[in-house]
């Protein structure tokens, strides 16, 4: 996919790699026509009553190798090679209630600047340095992504020391646990479409029909 330019959103979608499979089939029930794509990120369904570039996905674009080698520099930690493939072929992504983190491309400047007239994926480099702090017990783990949990959130992390992905609460406790990554992004993107549709269901707020 292009750095820059307009791309096809369609396209994008039916060329992710294989092992982002669980991600690519909810992604493409989500391309309709109002889908819209520019040089970094591809907007799905939009639902212009929640504000004006509201989406139920914000794809975005692969992240270059440089921007990968400066993060590591910077915070003098090595991205894991899953996420680093993951990184490569999607710079994070937003999809129904999940974030998973990516590198602001307006971060990448010297001096890095936060630009917010762009949509961005949450910031790799924010979660390192400072978000993860948030999480008890989570020295050691690479912070990934977050969803809603409890009216808080829940992390995702990559324990290397026991080859396993995890999703943790704010205080620690143990919500899921997986030996690959596409195993994962399976099971956590099945628990946002449930609540999605429980939403959906008790009228706490109008929102679009998830596609079958």
């Amino acid at each position: 996919m292009p750095d820059e330019g307009v791309f096809e959103p369609g396209d994008y979608v039916d060329r992710l790699p294989s092992f982002l499979n669980p991600l690519k089939v909810r992604a493409r029930k989500l391309v309709t026509p109002e889908a819209t794509s520019c040089g970094e990120v591809v907007s799905l369904s939009r639902v212009r009553w929640y504000g004006y570039q509201a989406c139920l996905a914000h794809l975005f674009a692969p992240a270059r190798e440089e921007w990968i080698t400066r993060f590591e520099g910077r915070f003098g930690a090595a991205i894991p090679r899953f996420y680093k493939d993951f990184l490569l072929a999607m710079n994070g992504a937003d999809i129904l209630d999940l974030h998973l983190y990516g590198l602001a491309p307006s971060l990448q400047g010297d001096p890095p600047l936060l630009d917010r007239s762009r949509v961005q994926p949450l910031d790799l480099g924010s979660a390192h340095s400072t978000w993860k702090a948030g999480f008890l017990f989570s020295g050691g783990k690479f912070h990934f992504g977050v969803r809603p949990h409890r009216g808080k959130f829940a992390g995702f992390f990559w324990n290397a020391a026991k080859n396993r992905f995890e999703t943790r609460s704010r205080f620690g406790f143990h919500l899921g646990s997986w030996s690959r990554f596409e195993d994962f992004l399976e099971a956590e993107l099945s628990g946002a479409e449930e609540r999605f549709r429980a939403l959906e269901v008790s009228g706490v707020r109008p929102s679009p029909t998830l596609p079958a």
